[in-house]
């Protein structure tokens, strides 16, 4: 084989490697995205200031000591809208003496809420997509049934 067409084969395969290591980045990014909207509950849009967001969680039957979690997902988009600057916000928790509620960002022990079910002074940032995950661990202290708990998210 002549030199020249070497250097066009090991260009070449070059180009194939390129393309495949660039498919399997862009398959790993789209597979993290998809687990992320699988694990929310509820993906709440927080894309302007000034805004209330209330909803509830409902709580069918537990047992004394049962737990559950819900996930909250904070998103700074809503389709392409892409909020450009970064927002402030509160969450707020109105439940009950039945259940017991700690708030913790997804994959962290370190339990946000205070003693009012309030956290003041989250961030997320603006220009690009953005997201915070929380978990809301739900634990009931006696057996209940059709429960509700208050959400406010305000900006």
């Amino acid at each position: 084989m002549k030199k020249k067409t070497k250097i066009i084969y090991i260009c070449i395969y070059s180009v194939l490697v390129l393309v495949i290591l660039i498919f399997v980045i862009k398959l790993c990014i789209l597979s993290r995205e998809r687990a992320h909207k699988k694990l929310s509950n509820i993906v709440v849009p927080v894309i302007r200031m000034n805004d209330n967001i209330n909803f509830n969680i409902l709580v069918d039957k537990m047992g004394k000591d049962d737990e559950y979690n819900y996930y909250i997902k904070i998103s700074n988009f809503r389709k392409n809208k892409i909020n450009k600057k970064d927002i402030n916000y509160n969450i707020e928790f109105i439940s009950d003496s039945e259940l017991s509620l700690s708030l913790y960002k997804y994959k962290s022990k370190n339990n946000l809420l205070n003693d009012d079910l309030k956290v003041e002074n989250l961030k997320i940032n603006g220009g690009n997509k953005a997201s915070d995950i929380y978990v809301v661990r739900i634990r009931a202290n006696k057996k209940i049934e059709n429960k509700q708990i208050k959400v406010k998210i305000t900006t």
